[in-house]
C-alpha cells in the first residue's frame, strides 16, 4: 500500500515536472505543416515565407499567431492558381501586416500597407480588410519589418523552393 502510495506521489511529481519542462507551446504551431520558400529581392537579400497553397491554409493564414512567435524576418505567401481580385481579411491576428499583391511573375502590383490587426473571431466586430487587387499572389510580412519596408511598387521578386 505504501509502495503504491509513493509510485502514484511519483509519478504525479513526474508529470508536473514534465509539463512545467514543455514550456509555451507556439500560437505558430500551424506553420509547420506549411512549405517554405526562399523570397529573393532585387538586391539578393532573402527571406524565408510559408507557402499558403490550399484553401485551408489560405482561409488561416496568420490568424491566431501571437506577435512574438512570428519572426519579422519571415512572411506568407498565398498562392493561387490564376490572377483574379483578391482580398485578405484579419481575424484573430495579433500584428499589423502589410500586403503585398504581386502579378503571376511575382512582381508587386499593388501594396496595403499597415492593415491593422484583429484579435477577434471574425462574428464579433468589423474584421480589417484589405483592398481588393487584381493578382495572382499575395505576400504578407509584418508592418514592423524591416524588409517590408524595402519592397516597393514594381519590384520583381523571386521565389526559391
Amino acid at each position: 500500500m505504501i509502495a503504491n502510495q509513493l509510485a502514484f506521489g511519483l509519478l504525479i511529481g513526474v508529470g508536473v515536472f514534465l509539463s512545467a519542462c514543455g514550456g509555451e507551446r507556439s500560437s505558430a504551431g500551424h506553420l509547420e505543416g506549411y512549405s517554405k520558400a526562399q523570397m529573393i529581392m532585387p538586391a539578393g537579400e532573402s527571406f524565408i515565407v510559408y507557402n499558403a497553397k490550399t484553401l485551408e491554409e489560405r482561409r488561416l493564414g496568420l490568424s491566431r499567431i501571437q506577435d512574438k512567435d512570428f519572426d519579422a524576418s519571415r512572411g506568407m505567401l498565398f498562392i493561387y492558381q490564376d490572377s483574379a481580385a483578391r482580398q485578405l481579411w484579419m481575424p484573430e491576428t495579433y500584428f499589423d501586416i502589410d500586403a503585398f499583391f504581386l502579378n503571376e511573375e511575382l512582381q508587386i502590383i499593388d501594396a496595403h500597407r499597415a492593415l491593422k490587426h484583429f484579435p477577434h473571431k471574425a462574428h464579433e466586430g468589423n474584421v480589417p480588410r484589405s483592398k481588393k487587387v487584381l493578382a495572382h499572389y499575395i505576400l504578407e510580412l509584418k508592418s514592423e519589418s524591416v524588409l517590408a519596408e524595402k519592397l516597393k511598387l514594381g519590384m520583381k521578386l523571386k521565389l526559391r523552393n
